[in-house]
């Protein structure tokens, strides 16, 4: 494409030589450029249709409980199906019904915020599905040594993406909804259930992504689908990292819960409640994450533990900063910080599971992961929803930023973070980094 040499990016980044990555990444930029609309605009249009900041935060509670249900389940679905096609599937899923509402919502002069409960439940049910196929998909296509790299652009993908539909919406749908709520909602949704075809019709040019052959089985689906269930949370409790990972997972999104409904509740009391000032706060937030996510790509990290612990720390006294940060700019610069560290937080730890975890088991870990991190997520998005009108915003981030700080200790004294060591190079060879094969009979399919 001109694009790429114009820019020289085939050079810069030599993962985007390899075609089907690059159409699996050109379809992710896509999807999700229309896709970070919805996600803000369902909580946006609570906001303004109920006035409740409980309310909010129980629709980000909708948008997250179905990875809580449902990811185990798509876990197993990633490693027994053609991913190419779970995510073709959910891509005109979602096509289909944010089509149906975006029209509903032109049509009808009142949308219920129980439309918006269901439509948001909905979706976020079939990202469940789309997660970990498209995360166990990128090791078959990107060679072990490109991974890091691979991993960065798609993170980076992941927060630049949330940029361009931000921008999109302060630069369209914002004078619409100061014309119209109703058209706003009608219109922003209508334009990102067409992005998903734009993303299916590059995903449809990767070739069949089967996770390994299909064995002749003699129970029946549910109770096969059951056992590789719990064969995958097994795999995870026998190996000391993931253990942990696990449990970091755990504890930080715990305190990562309140973040979105803290953005809208900002913006109303302390910054004047304009769509433009979200805007500006969002967008701040995803410029620094997409920058922090390319240097990750062209990092040489090898110590897990450390980069973990540093960045972690970082992200903690930097939401510390936001609680007194009652000048717009101020808040926005402590995002910037915060957006910076976050990749390196989480990108080295993706790589090294996705280069490290049998190639069998990876769906069904990468599934059993966001089950629990997602669920306890949205269980305590309720609680400090609570807790925003009780307690307050600035106590609400010291709690959050103590907590980050907290999981950075943990990671830096942790024996099993001390020992997991990166490979940048295909001759490097390290006993941490052989493949993590089960230890018991009882995990073999």
């Amino acid at each position: 494409m001109k694009f790429f040499s114009r820019f020289n990016l085939h050079t810069k980044y030599p993962t985007l030589k390899i075609e089907h990555f690059k159409n699996l990444w050109i379809g992710q930029i896509i999807s999700q450029a229309g896709d970070a609309c919805y996600f803000w605009i369902f909580m946006f249009m609570v906001d303004r249709i109920t006035g409740s900041i409980v309310k909010v935060a129980f629709t980000q509670f909708i948008e997250l409980l179905p990875f809580f249900l449902f990811s185990p389940i798509a876990g197993v679905i990633a490693d027994r199906v053609d991913r190419r096609k779970i995510m073709l599937f959910c891509d005109i899923s979602s096509f289909l019904i944010l089509a149906l509402l975006g029209v509903y919502a032109l049509v009808e002069n009142n949308v219920s915020e129980w439309v918006i409960y269901f439509t948001a439940f909905s979706m976020s049910t079939i990202n469940a599905l789309f997660s970990p196929a498209k995360s166990a998909s990128i090791p078959t296509l990107v060679p072990k040594k490109y991974l890091l790299e691979a991993n960065g652009l798609s993170n980076s993908t992941e927060n630049f993406t949330p940029l361009l539909g931000i921008a999109l919406s302060a630069a369209t749908f914002i004078p619409l909804y100061n014309l119209s709520p109703y058209y706003f909602f009608g219109a922003a949704i209508l334009f990102n259930s067409f992005t998903f075809l734009g993303s299916a019709f590059y995903i449809s040019k990767i070739p069949a992504l089967n996770p390994m052959k299909r064995e002749s089985v003699q129970q029946g689906a549910i109770v096969q689908s059951t056992r590789d269930l719990f064969d995958g949370f097994k795999y995870i409790l026998q190996h000391p990292l993931l253990r942990m990972v696990m449990f970091l997972k755990l504890l930080a999104y715990i305190f990562t819960s309140p973040f979105n409904t803290a953005y809208i509740s900002v913006n109303t009391q302390w910054f004047g409640g304009e769509p433009l000032t979200f805007a500006y706060i969002e967008m701040a937030f995803c410029i620094s994450m997409v920058i922090g996510s390319l240097i990750v790509a062209k990092s040489k990290i090898k110590h897990l533990h450390e980069c973990y612990a540093k960045y972690m720390v970082i992200i903690g006294l930097s939401v510390i900063g936001m609680a007194y940060s009652y000048n717009v700019h101020l808040f926005v610069l402590f995002n910037i910080i915060c957006g910076l560290a976050v990749p390196f937080s989480s990108i080295p730890i993706t790589t090294y599971i996705q280069s490290t975890v049998s190639a069998k088991y990876l769906g069904r870990v990468n599934g059993m992961m966001i089950m629990l991190t997602w669920g306890v997520m949205s269980i305590t998005i309720l609680f400090f929803g609570s807790l925003f009108e009780k307690i307050g915003l600035s106590n609400v981030f010291l709690i959050v930023g103590v907590g980050h700080c907290l999981c950075g200790v943990l990671a830096y004294f942790s024996p099993a973070m001390r020992k997991a060591k990166l490979v940048h190079e295909q001759k490097d060879t390290h006993e941490s980094t052989k493949p993590m094969e089960p230890t018991s009979k009882v995990l073999v399919s």
